[in-house]
Order: structure tokens, then C-alpha cells, then sequence
């Protein structure tokens, strides 16, 4: 993956990735239609983007979620029948309120702001961009935003609640949860702003919104529930740490995708999750460059919950006998360097963070009660 280039070369070189993936996927008869979604549909592109598409499929779906990795990219392909699809257009708009509903809601939501931001890449029956031209005018209507908005609060309290629960038996699932929480209140007032914008840049699409609609202080509370309000204070400090951890995984994640594919389905989905991981690390410093703080929390649960040390370790037992690493990074050398990144970017501490998520759900439920 490329350390440094333009956004022009970073948008062809991903666009030729998706074209191909999509070639595949027709070729194979997988797909019936393909819709690109995500950062390059948008023009929002990182150095450390990766692929996002609609898989349209006239198969059996056994997972609505296909990881590969193609020139070192990772496409996140989300598989759904025309039925699915469609069905939102059909059931609106109780389809689309009732995804505010549920124990995860995210993928949902994420989906629906991808069919309006969508670009038809195989789209042979025109079926994909009339359902694009029927959701971009609807996607924040009334009849969505107002219903799906007391939902959306109501699950952003059940995920604070079930955090608090898991401390201290199971640290990291709390951890997600309290970031779930979060993530669920922004996605209330992305929809009261009514914006589209990656996850990765959150932090400047909530200032923007607080700054529009009266409530300044939006982007601040968020970033202190996350416990980012002081990383940018650290900046450089963080950027060499992360620029070391970067050098050091990708060197043993290099030595491990000459093995991609493997043939075998549970280890290739393996394979593109350490891939995933590489573009959350490549992504840290033009985070810091953005001031998209809030990334960094993201960045922050996602290490602690993978395991660096698989990649060298999956590499040793699947390399053939008597082929040495081109590059011997042991799975100690890795959860070092680990260390060091998480020390340097490490958040606020714990109960900081509790209080700052109740004061923003009291701070969300006021404003719109005010309404």
C-alpha cells in the first residue's frame, strides 16, 4: 500500500481495484448488479482508504458480508437478494425507520446513506440507480428522520447501559459498547444536520452540524465522551509511533499475502481482517492532519481487540517448508511496538468517559425536546 500519494493516483488506483473486483464478480455469475459505495463514491478519499461495495446477487446468501483483498486493498462487499434492496423502497417508510430498531443498527444506517451516495458499477437493468433515485430524496425526510430519532436515543442508552455492565469482567467488550453508544447518538444528529459523511471523518461533520444548528459545543462533547479532547496535544509523538508500527506490520503482513488466497474461506476472511487492520493504522496520521479526533477512538478499540501477533504466526504455519520470511518480524517485535502506539495515543481514562456519554445523551435528549 502505498505510503504517499495524490488523490488523483489514490482514486485510480482504487477504482481500478473495484472495476476488476466487479468484473470477477460478473464473471462468476455472483453478481447481478454492483453499486460503489463508501469514500471513493463519495470524493471523501484517505491515503489509507479501502473499498466499499453493494453486491446485488441472485444466490443464496449464507452471510450478508464478503471480505477479500485485492492488490492489497480490502473490499468490504455487503450481499444482499433484489428483494432486500428493494424491499426499502417498497416498505418506505416504515422500512427505513424501522432499521433505527434493533441490537445493531449501524450497518443499516450505513447501508442506507450508501444507496444515496452510490455509483452504479454493473447496473445492466438500470435497477440500482432508480433505487438510488428514490431514496436520495428521502433519506433524511421527515417521515424517517422524526420517528427514527427516539429510537435512535433509545439505543444509544441501551449501549451505554450494557458498557457499564461489562466493566470489569470484559473491558474490551465495554469498551465497544460505550464507542457503539456514541456512534449511534452521532448518527441522530448526522440525521438532524442532514449529512452524509464517513465514519472516519465524524469529528468535522458534527462540528459543522453543532456550529448550523445553534449547538457549538456538539463537536467538543463527542470528542470528550470518546476521550480525544487531548490527542492532538500529542501529535508528533504519535505519528512516530504509529509510523514504526506501520513499518513493522506491514513488513510481516507483506510476507503473509503472498500466500492470499488460500483456498480456504475462513482463512482468507482471516487475511483481509489483518489487511483491515493496516489501513486503520495507515489511517492515524491523516486523521491527526484532519482533526478528526474521533477516528482515533475508533483506531484505539479496533487495536485492542485484534491480535497483531496472528499475522506472523498464521504466516509461519501456512508458508511451504524451507522458505524463510522475506521479512522476520516475530509477533513480539509486533505487541511492542503496539504497546507503545496505544501508550502514546491512549485515551482518558474510563470513568471520564462514562460521565462525558451521560452528559451528552442528556445534552441530545434537551435539544430535541426543545425542538
Amino acid at each position: 500500500m502505498p505510503d504517499a500519494e495524490s488523490p488523483g493516483r489514490t482514486a485510480a488506483r482504487l477504482r481500478a481495484i473495484a472495476e476488476a473486483e466487479t468484473a470477477a464478480l460478473v464473471a462468476t455469475g455472483e453478481a447481478e448488479a454492483v453499486g460503489l459505495t463508501g469514500s471513493l463514491s463519495t470524493g471523501r478519499l484517505w491515503p489509507s482508504s479501502d473499498l466499499d461495495i453493494l453486491i446485488i446477487t441472485g444466490r443464496p446468501v449464507k452471510s450478508p458480508f464478503r471480505w477479500t483483498v485485492r492488490d492489497g486493498v480490502v473490499i468490504h462487499g455487503v450481499l444482499e437478494p433484489w428483494e432486500t434492496a428493494e424491499g426499502l423502497r417498497d416498505g418506505y417508510p416504515a422500512s427505513v425507520v424501522d432499521q433505527a430498531s434493533g441490537e445493531w443498527i449501524l450497518d443499516a444506517t450505513w447501508a442506507l446513506d450508501g444507496l444515496v451516495a452510490m455509483e452504479p458499477l454493473h447496473d445492466p437493468a438500470g435497477r440500482l440507480a432508480a433505487l438510488r433515485a428514490f431514496m436520495t430524496p428521502r433519506r433524511f425526510a421527515p417521515e424517517v428522520v422524526r420517528p427514527r430519532r427516539p429510537r435512535l436515543l433509545a439505543r444509544a442508552k441501551a449501549e451505554h447501559r450494557a458498557s457499564l455492565e461489562s466493566y470489569p469482567a470484559e473491558p474490551e467488550r465495554g469498551l465497544w459498547l460505550h464507542r457503539c453508544a456514541i456512534d449511534v447518538l452521532a448518527v441522530l444528529w448526522l440525521e438532524a444536520g442532514q449529512r452524509i459523511v464517513s465514519h472516519k471523518e465524524l469529528d468535522p461533520g458534527l462540528g459543522e452540524i453543532g456550529e448550523r444548528l445553534g449547538h457549538p459545543e456538539l463537536r467538543g462533547l463527542f470528542r470528550k465522551a470518546e476521550g480525544v479532547e487531548s490527542v492532538a496535544a500529542r501529535r508528533d509523538a504519535i505519528v512516530r509511533a504509529f509510523d514504526d508500527l506501520l513499518r513493522l506490520y506491514s513488513e510481516s503482513l507483506d510476507d503473509l499475502l503472498t500466500l492470499y488466497p488460500t483456498g480456504e474461506p475462513a482463512a482468507d476472511r482471516t487475511i483481509a481482517d489483518c489487511v483491515y487492520v493496516r489501513h486503520t493504522i495507515q489511517s492515524v496520521p491523516h486523521a491527526l492532519e484532519r482533526s478528526c479526533l474521533l477516528h482515533l477512538g475508533s483506531v484505539y478499540e479496533a487495536l485492542q481487540e485484534h491480535d497483531l501477533a496472528r499475522v506472523p504466526r498464521i504466516a509461519a504455519e501456512r508458508r511451504p517448508p524451507g522458505r524463510p520470511p522475506a521479512h522476520p518480524v516475530s509477533g513480539d517485535d509486533l505487541l511492542s511496538a503496539l504497546d507503545r502506539a496505544c501508550a502514546v495515543l491512549s485515551l482518558a481514562p474510563r470513568e471520564a468517559r462514562t460521565t462525558a456519554l451521560d452528559e451528552l445523551i442528556a445534552f441530545t435528549e434537551r435539544a430535541f425536546r426543545e425542538e
